[in-house]
């Protein structure tokens, strides 16, 4: 199957008793977790869209405005992709967070270089952290899909669980 017809027969994977999930080490759910900073980073992204028409023609150019719309929209896709654990949409919302990362980070280089190096260092490092994140929440969800009697999904440079 091509990648396009696995995005349109994915399916979401409910979690398998006998699978474990991931945890942080408070001992907390790493999906719960993970939910609720993206859920605050669309809280955040809603105030920066809001904050760039409210001062569109002082500095910002249209593009990174649209880019900013574009962004949210898939936060909400990665919000949701988490929620109901279809390993497939993680995987796409993992390469646009990447490309949207990139583009913060040019972003961050363009309009705050007096004291960009310190947002630049943390602002990549949270970045790889969440890349971690997401990757094992996609295992949980392979290896849950996989507990159930399904097919494994997409490979996401993890292999199996």
């Amino acid at each position: 199957m091509s990648f396009l017809s696995n995005l349109r027969n994915a399916k979401p994977v409910q979690p398998h008793p006998s699978v474990p999930a991931p945890i942080t080490f408070f001992n907390l759910d790493l999906r719960t977790v993970v939910l609720v900073l993206l859920g605050i980073g669309i809280l955040f992204k809603i105030i920066d869209i809001i904050s760039l028409f409210a001062i569109i023609i002082l500095v910002y150019p249209i593009i990174w405005i649209v880019i900013g719309i574009i962004a949210f929209l898939f936060q909400l896709f990665g919000f949701y992709a988490i929620y109901k654990l279809i390993p497939e949409y993680i995987v796409v919302y993992a390469f646009a967070a990447i490309f949207f990362q990139v583009l913060t980070l040019i972003q961050i280089i363009i309009y705050f270089s007096g004291g960009s190096i310190a947002s630049f260092i943390f602002s990549t490092l949270f970045f790889v952290l969440f890349l971690y994140c997401l990757r094992a929440i996609y295992n949980y969800a392979l290896a849950c899909r996989e507990a159930a009697g399904g097919v494994s999904g997409v490979n996401m440079g993890a292999g199996r669980v």
